[in-house]
């Protein structure tokens, strides 16, 4: 997880994923069902260390395409669910 944020009353977990080719994928294709599975873990268990557990909280997904100098940033909201992508 790399970014914990708020908005409004919900506690947002951002995955930040980058690729420069699509050899391997794109960034939104590289969260597989096992690494969405791990993100749920990951959130599930901060809002209990912190003692947030019946909070609202989504995970998004923020996808940087780079080409050259060129990035595209695409903001996907609720990207994982309880079901995976």
């Amino acid at each position: 997880m790399d970014i914990v944020a708020q908005e409004g009353d919900c506690l947002v977990f951002v995955e930040v994923r980058t690729r420069s080719t699509e050899g391997y994928g794109t960034p939104e294709e590289s969260i597989t069902p096992s690494k969405a599975q791990r993100l749920i873990e990951v959130a599930q268990g901060y809002l209990q260390e912190q003692g947030e557990s019946g909070r609202e909280w989504r995970i998004d997904l923020v996808a940087i395409h780079c080409s050259g100098d060129l990035y595209h940033l695409h903001h996907i909201v609720n990207a994982v669910t309880g079901d995976g992508l």
